[in-house]
């Protein structure tokens, strides 16, 4: 009930503009997906997740907040004025539609170029799919340049696009970018969630 509530609301709507001249960054985007993977899939959006993209990914360290791992194996998460927590600790209390589809991976740096390797050499989507995603749909050197899901940037020594995605919450902050040309990943990870 809740999801469809979700994907009904987020296409109450109409778009404010039309595609490709306005960009606004919307979490409940990432939402309205994980609504529409659990409609199409069959699965609850968890199950999906570990099924298509940690496993096809070998990310063997990823989890989902909420999850019962042990915590030698994960990060404590520090943030000035608020409480600590481990990572796997839910920020929002539970992994409901307020948060499905936006965040929640608990996974290490090797996870995470794990999934950008995976992801960008269609082990996780296909080929097809990646060339659409990764292609900018905004006017070079606009304020953003956005794909499907990833800020889009040339970069120049490589003379490819590079895409790159971040993210934080209470405790946490993570970044990752890959190089389409050398297939190189960078992630950085942080356990501080009020640095820089």
């Amino acid at each position: 009930r809740q999801r469809q509530m979700c994907i009904r609301d987020s296409l109450s709507k109409a778009p404010e503009t039309d595609p490709g001249d306005a960009f606004q960054y919307w979490n409940g985007g990432y939402a309205l997906l994980a609504g529409i993977i659990e409609e199409q899939s069959g699965k609850s959006f968890e199950d999906y997740l570990r099924s298509r993209v940690f496993k096809k990914a070998g990310m063997r360290s990823a989890g989902l907040t909420g999850d019962k791992i042990p915590q030698k194996e994960q990060a404590r998460g520090y943030q000035s004025g608020a409480q600590d927590r481990w990572a796997s600790d839910h920020p929002y209390g539970s992994y409901g539609w307020q948060y499905k589809g936006m965040g929640g991976v608990v996974t290490d740096a090797e996870g995470l170029a794990k999934f950008l390797h995976a992801y960008a050499g269609g082990k996780i989507v296909d080929q097809d799919f990646v060339k659409e995603a990764v292609k900018p749909a905004g006017k070079q050197g606009g304020l953003h340049n956005r794909g499907l899901g990833w800020e889009v940037n040339w970069d120049f020594p490589s003379k490819s696009y590079r895409i790159e995605h971040g993210g934080s919450v209470r405790g946490f902050q993570a970044s990752g970018a890959y190089v389409l040309g050398p297939k190189l990943s960078v992630v950085l990870l942080s356990n501080r969630g009020d640095c820089p």
